[in-house]
């Protein structure tokens, strides 16, 4: 532990891919491994996942739609977002 009783890893996976006709998807992957030591040598270890989907189309009037949808392991959160950018 090279700077105090702590140690961490992160890991992101990213992928997106684009359709014809302007349509796109792309999705997000994360972990975090946080590991704490107090001074006796005992650890508390966190481990937390995220994911992220989302979608983008043209739309009417040359505007976009986006979709995403999020979900956070360590809060057992799902928020789903919806933009319309005219």
């Amino acid at each position: 532990y090279m700077y105090g009783y702590a140690d961490y890893s992160r890991l992101s996976l990213n992928s997106s891919y684009s359709f014809r006709g302007g349509q796109s998807m792309y999705a997000v992957y994360s972990l975090n491994n946080d590991k704490q030591l107090d001074n006796l040598g005992n650890s508390d270890e966190q481990e937390q996942q995220f994911i992220s989907v989302g979608y983008s189309t043209p739309t009417v009037l040359d505007s976009r739609v986006n979709i995403n949808v999020d979900y956070s392991e360590a809060t057992d959160d799902i928020s789903v977002n919806l933009l319309w950018s005219v």
